[in-house]
């Protein structure tokens, strides 16, 4: 075996090809197929939330005898979910709460003048739910990527 000489360069075969089938990987996965895999951790987030979300019992009673009106929705039925692709390589999972359904959730979580502390549930919802949603995330991730692309991946 002879001596490499101080400064020449080094090769490691296929390394060059190793990098581009990752940033191949990388770009399928920034689009759509990603965020089919991610739904499943907002829906942990999500129904945790709606399960903390206020809930007026006497509501469809007080509709009934009309001292309120029926327009908005109760908060817990106006959760949604939703993952979005922001540019190359950011996904976001987003949940919340339609405002044109309940323009009052933001009141109930962070409180108003007559209730200052309100009665938060999407917050306490996100700080329980971390550990569940990660092992999610993680999960989709491994799917994605060892899943539907093992075939693909080092061609």
């Amino acid at each position: 075996m002879m001596a490499r000489k101080q400064g020449a360069p080094c090769y490691i075969a296929g390394v060059e090809t190793a990098i581009k089938n990752t940033e191949a990987l990388l770009r399928r996965m920034a689009g759509e197929d990603l965020c089919k895999y991610l739904g499943p951790a907002g829906k942990i987030l999500l129904d945790r939330a709606k399960e903390l979300a206020p809930y007026d019992e006497m509501r469809e009673h007080r509709i009934a005898k009309k001292w309120i009106t029926g327009k908005y929705a109760h908060i817990r039925d106006s959760f949604f979910t939703d993952t979005r692709i922001h540019g190359v390589g950011q996904t976001d999972i987003l949940v919340g709460v339609d405002h044109r359904k309940a323009p009052h959730a933001h009141l109930m979580e962070f409180g108003w003048e007559k209730k200052p502390e309100g009665q938060p549930f999407l917050r306490p919802a996100v700080t329980q739910t971390r550990d569940k949603v990660g092992r999610a995330v993680k999960a989709a991730l491994d799917t994605a990527i060892m899943g539907k692309y093992r075939s693909t991946m080092w061609e």
